[in-house]
């Protein structure tokens, strides 16, 4: 069966309408607007890791003690402990 001329000008009206859509989708102005100039910047020097000690900072203590069983042998391994806080073991 061979289309009819009214099917043929409906399909070439949706081509149309979507080729269309496209161009103007492309085309449009730009959805973002430029990025500022900063102007100069200053940058900091790189910090030196093999020669940056910080061996003399102190952290604080906390307080508790843990306690950590593991189990030794054969098979699947595993971790299993217990962390004592001021008030008690905590959960988790």
């Amino acid at each position: 069966m061979r289309p009819t001329s009214a099917l043929r000008r409906r399909s070439l009206g949706v081509v149309l309408a979507i080729g269309t859509s496209v161009l103007a989708a492309c085309a449009g102005a730009d959805a973002f607007p430029p990025i500022p100039d900063v102007g100069d910047v200053t940058t900091v020097p790189p910090i030196d890791r093999r020669t940056d000690d910080r061996s003399g900072i102190a952290l604080p203590g906390v307080g508790g003690t843990t306690t950590t069983v593991v189990v030794m042998g054969p098979g699947r391994s595993r971790l299993v402990g217990r962390v004592d806080g001021p008030d008690g073991p905590l959960a988790g």
